[in-house]
């Protein structure tokens, strides 16, 4: 339950502050467009400047653009924020891949990457090179490494649209969470 976290993540900041900074405050003081506010003082100014129940703040949209306070070789510098799924959408989001589409990489995950109908299908199953045929003869994909086969529901199966993972509907009350998202079949939104 929200309420919770707005009890909780105040009282871990304040007995460990990096904790806070690491994991969210700086995330959330992006979404309001503040700097250096703690969790506590986010969800006051949220509810009495900008007129927002603080449980909204998670779910604003990460941008792209929003460079973070982050260390390379040890030693504090700006950037992106980017996990592995990130990393991928921004090579093909600066390669041209989505178009005139608009989408925020921070938005999608490991699902989403590998869903998108990018691939080269006459490269799929049969059509695979011949070592990816011998190294896991029943995976669809080319596996060339690793001791289990990788098989990926929904794989090559979405199409890119505009604002893609950015509203995703995730628990509907009484039934619970809710992973079939726009334009996809299943999955993650």
């Amino acid at each position: 339950e929200w309420n919770h976290i707005e009890i909780l993540f105040p009282i871990a900041a304040y007995i460990v502050p990096s904790v806070g900074q690491l994991l969210y405050e700086e995330a959330w003081n992006k979404r309001l467009g503040t700097t250096g506010l703690t969790a506590a003082e986010m969800f006051m100014y949220a509810e009495t400047q900008l007129n927002m129940s603080s449980d909204v703040i998670p779910t604003i949209v990460e941008q792209d653009s929003w460079i973070y306070d982050t260390t390379r070789y040890g030693k504090p510098v700006k950037g992106r924020s980017m996990v592995c799924c990130v990393f991928v959408c921004s090579m093909w989001k600066a390669g041209g891949l989505f178009g005139n589409d608009t989408v925020n990489c921070g938005e999608l995950s490991n699902l989403d990457v590998y869903d998108l109908n990018v691939f080269d299908k006459t490269k799929m199953n049969s059509g695979r090179p011949e070592i990816c045929q011998i190294n896991d003869p029943e995976n669809q994909n080319c596996q060339l490494v690793g001791p289990y086969t990788l098989n990926f529901n929904n794989y090559n199966e979405a199409p890119i649209y505009s604002h893609m993972a950015e509203k995703c509907p995730s628990w509907i009350p009484g039934e619970g969470p809710d992973y079939w998202g726009p334009g996809k079949q299943q999955g993650t939104c």
